[in-house]
């Protein structure tokens, strides 16, 4: 009997080891989620600094910082006890694991230095189920808004995943992947038509093209392209010519140069542009507009390709002064001339390089919405 006796105390004290083995290794991962907390924190200083600064250096150090909180939180497999409380661990640590993967993917897209890696942070989020994620458990894509929201958080992730695609093949691969997305209904997650079209919302049955050239706010800016350029250069002279002009910081990281592209909003300079300020009153009695500005372009500047979040709009540009510059949108480039109008469809994908010598300089940068009658066209005029 004692042989048995003392066969079982034996096997029960190493059960207790096994069990207080175990706990001590859960709390070391405890401990570990901790410090993957504290190291995110001073993760987001570093990526708040270099959203103040645009500095790349500033952001590749916020960079290092998520990937490492990453590293921390991804523990080791377990079976048997140590297994379930690894299961609750983990749980504690998915919230801050699907930000960092966020954030990851998001520095990434904005250096654009490493195609791919950026493909590879963006294809982590859909892999991860990020979207569902966000919008918690009680996500329905039968609801119209909570629909629209999962559009919106999937439509950059998809698209970064097309547009960094190392090659063509890759690159059509993802386009039908993303379009092959359904929502609870069956519908499309995101109805793109064509890889050049992929803005975070997408409203379907309306005519789209990248180049609209012939619309009456373009014509209405053509015809007074002269006195316009005058009152430019009165509004250039009143700021301290181009160093005058700021980045808006949501386009902060789209210029090559950081401080090639910068902007003024119309409406404070109002009285050394007086006939500009006018015009776009009399544009707003027969349309629905606001958001006007000047735009400037420095030579040498290039900015990188990217799109507007939907295809309801229209942005019209006059040229103001300056030559060299040229602007592709939907695959298809012009040169911007002195008196020339246009307006575009940003939802499409876009870019600009300035190769010329002259600061290319744009005034009444109008953003059109669309509302079609197929095939008739109505316009209203709406905030940039």
């Amino acid at each position: 009997m004692r042989p048995v006796l003392l066969a079982f105390a034996g096997a029960a004290v190493a059960a207790l080891a096994t069990v207080v083995a175990n706990y001590e290794l859960a709390a070391q991962e405890l401990a570990q989620v901790h410090t993957a907390e504290a190291d995110f924190a001073d993760s987001e200083a570093l990526w708040a600094q270099a959203m103040e600064t645009t500095a790349s250096v500033d952001l590749r150090a916020a960079l290092r910082g998520y990937e490492g909180v990453l590293k921390n939180l991804t523990l080791k497999e377990q079976g048997g006890v140590l297994g379930l409380l690894r299961v609750f661990v983990q749980w504690l640590a998915e919230p801050l694991r699907l930000r960092c993967l966020h954030r990851v993917a998001a520095a990434h897209e904005l250096l654009r230095e490493n195609p791919v890696a950026i493909v590879a942070a963006h294809a982590a989020l859909l892999r991860e189920g990020y979207c569902e994620a966000v919008l918690a458990e009680a996500f329905d894509t039968t609801d119209v808004d909570q629909r629209r929201q999962y559009e919106s958080c999937l439509a950059p992730i998809a698209r970064g995943m097309v547009l960094y695609a190392a090659s063509p093949v890759e690159r059509d691969a993802a386009f039908a992947s993303a379009t092959a997305l359904r929502n609870a209904d069956g519908s499309p997650v995101l109805p793109w038509k064509t890889r050049w079209q992929m803005p975070d919302h997408y409203v379907a049955g309306l005519h789209a093209k990248p180049w609209w050239s012939e619309l009456p706010a373009a014509s209405a800016l053509r015809a007074e392209a002269a006195l316009l350029s005058r009152e430019f250069s009165a509004v250039l002279a009143s700021v301290g010519g181009a160093d005058g002009f700021k980045t808006r910081r949501a386009d902060a990281w789209i210029p090559l140069p950081r401080d090639g592209w910068g902007m003024l909003p119309l409406a404070a300079h109002c009285a050394d542009a007086k006939r500009t300020c006018e015009l776009v009153e009399e544009l707003r009695g027969s349309v629905d507009l606001s958001g006007t500005g000047y735009y400037m372009l420095k030579p040498g500047t290039q900015l990188q390709i990217h799109s507007g979040p939907r295809n309801e709009r229209l942005t019209c540009h006059l040229t103001l002064s300056g030559a060299g510059a040229q602007f592709t949108v939907g695959g298809e480039r012009r040169e911007w001339r002195p008196g020339e109008a246009f307006c575009f469809d940003d939802s499409y994908l876009h870019e600009a390089v300035h190769e010329g010598h002259e600061n290319r300089s744009l005034s009444l940068s109008l953003s059109l919405s669309l509302s079609l009658q197929f095939p008739f066209l109505s316009q209203r005029l709406v905030a940039v």
